[in-house]
């Protein structure tokens, strides 16, 4: 049995989006001149795909192989079809040999493997998994933050002459970990892993949505108040996703700091997101998991602004202009860090007011409302109650939307 080599390259193009360019290394192998059972195989990055006869399927089309006949033929086609709704293009290289042959195997090694395998799906769907990507990074990184930033936030007032239950965010950890093992840092985390493909894929493409609408032309890259404006909108659409998963997740996180008080009132505590969304439900209505709408629409709205114009006036600063695609990772892990820590610089102590009112208590609250629960903390603590959790707030904000970010762009990038 005899090998060749040879390179083939097909470009299929398509208006929008830009045109993709499918390449690789393929093996032609002469085989026995019968050329029964004959399977076409397409490997690469993707996974295998393996169709029978002369065809290999993929997600997105077919990859067609039109084989020589039993007894050669020196003018044999390898054709490639990529077919969609809005696409469809043949393209062929020949390929010829002087003896009785057959096309037997496709293969793109990794290193050559550079295809677009989703040249007809859409900004939305793009947005949709890169934006999941990014939160799932996001969740990873920042989640044991979090869960101290909430425990600090809604730790009892202690009374006068006690010491509070936390003396920080150190001891704070210390004491979780003590009581609940390393996996109490991750507590509540199933609320918002449930729902990070949806609140993300609101996030990134309303915020896309929103630039293609400021464009003056397709493709314009936006000023840095442009993307004040696309953060913005895209905060009031996430706002409503965000309410429900915030006010589980807070209520979990918040359980240890609680638990005296429950005890004492012969409460049992919920046992996890689902039975906390069902405690809810019973006690307060649907309507109960939207308690703290408007703190929370009161964070996500101007903080989102100030977040996507910090990350694009960071990078056109890092790259010396509105062209950015050139940055390397770790501008875009600069640009996402400090976007992450002016979000919370800018909007704090409206998250301190949104977790002190959805871990309130729904037949006898402490708050009646955003502005009661301002005052009263006030009164009770002075300004510095408005931060409390604001340590790990800023140590969770930088590497956690740096890892968001990074994985957003190199994922939508990989996307085309």
């Amino acid at each position: 049995m005899v090998s060749k080599r040879f390179m083939m390259a097909f470009n299929v193009s398509s208006t929008p989006p830009p045109d993709p360019v499918l390449s690789g290394e393929f093996m032609a192998t002469e085989v026995d001149p019968i050329c029964s059972d004959t399977k076409l195989s397409l490997i690469g990055k993707s996974g295998l795909f393996v169709g029978t006869e002369n065809s290999a399927t993929a997600s997105l089309g077919s990859f067609h192989g039109t084989l020589p006949p039993p007894h050669g033929d020196p003018g044999a086609e390898l054709c490639c079809r990529l077919a969609g709704p809005d696409l469809q293009r043949r393209c062929c290289q020949t390929w010829s040999s002087s003896a009785a042959c057959m096309l037997y195997s496709l293969s793109f090694p990794s290193v050559f493997f550079s295809v677009n395998l989703f040249p007809l799906m859409g900004d939305v769907a793009k947005d949709l998994i890169a934006g999941t990507v990014g939160g799932a990074a996001n969740l990873i990184v920042g989640h044991p933050f979090d869960t101290i930033k909430v425990k600090l936030q809604s730790q009892p007032t202690p009374a006068p002459g006690q010491l509070p239950k936390y003396a920080g965010a150190v001891d704070a950890v210390k004491q979780t970990i003590a009581a609940e093992g390393p996996r109490g840092l991750y507590k509540g985390m199933g609320a918002p892993l449930a729902t990070v493909a949806a609140f993300n894929a609101v996030l990134f493409t309303v915020r896309g949505q929103m630039e293609a609408l400021l464009r003056s032309e397709p493709g314009q890259p936006l000023t840095v108040n442009q993307q004040v404006v696309a953060g913005a909108g895209a905060g009031v659409a996430v706002s409503f996703l965000a309410c429900p998963t915030e006010l589980i997740k807070c209520r979990l996180q918040a359980q240890s700091a609680l638990a005296e008080a429950a005890a004492a009132s012969g409460i049992a505590l919920p046992k996890g997101p689902i039975d906390v969304a069902k405690h809810v439900v019973r006690e307060a209505g649907m309507k109960g998991l939207f308690k703290g709408l408007v703190p929370t629409m009161g964070r996500e709205v101007p903080g989102n602004a100030v977040m996507f114009g910090v990350y694009e006036a960071t990078k056109q600063y890092l790259a010396g202009g509105q062209d950015t695609s050139n940055l390397g990772r770790g501008s875009l892990i600069l640009a996402g860090g400090l976007a992450g820590a002016a979000f919370w610089i800018s909007v704090y102590p409206t998250d301190v007011i949104k977790s002190v009112i959805q871990v309130d208590d729904y037949k006898k609250p402490r708050y009646s409302g955003s502005i009661d629960a301002f005052k009263k903390i006030v009164a009770a603590d002075g300004v510095k109650g408005l931060y409390k959790g604001f340590g790990p707030a800023m140590a969770r904000s930088v590497p956690a939307n740096a890892a968001t970010f990074v994985a957003y762009e190199i994922t939508r990038s990989a996307l085309g």
